[in-house]
């Protein structure tokens, strides 16, 4: 499928001035607590790109919080497994704030630590 000619135009326009064509849209997108002033820059410590680098966020409260607790967050349906579920955003933060509970008092996990959640297929395709 081609691509449309807005789509082609936005796309080049991104390329041409990342500054311009998404900090407007971070801004009106995202909830921030700093709001950034640059989209895309290259972070001299380790000489690589970073997006809305000298900004902060509460990835939580974007994803999560911010939602109506009774609209659907996630619908998922396996025809392998037979199982659907609906959950919504008070659900969804229930469980968010049961796994961060965990990792606090249970892993003693700590602001700035890495944590990796490891999830597998429990059943075979």
């Amino acid at each position: 499928m081609a691509a449309r000619p807005a789509q082609v135009e936005a796309h080049a326009s991104s390329l041409r001035n990342p500054d311009a064509f998404w900090l407007p849209l971070a801004h009106q997108l995202i909830h921030w607590i700093k709001p950034p002033t640059r989209a895309l820059s290259l972070t001299p410590r380790d000489n690589k790109w970073a997006w809305f680098a000298d900004g902060t966020l509460n990835t939580c409260f974007n994803c999560v919080d911010r939602h109506p607790p009774e609209r659907i967050a996630i619908q998922y349906h396996s025809s392998v497994a037979q199982t659907s579920e609906t959950v919504s955003y008070g659900l969804l933060r229930k469980r968010v704030e049961a796994v961060a509970a965990a990792l606090k008092y249970e892993l003693n996990v700590k602001k700035g630590d890495t944590v990796i959640i490891y999830s597998e297929c429990a059943h075979e395709i």
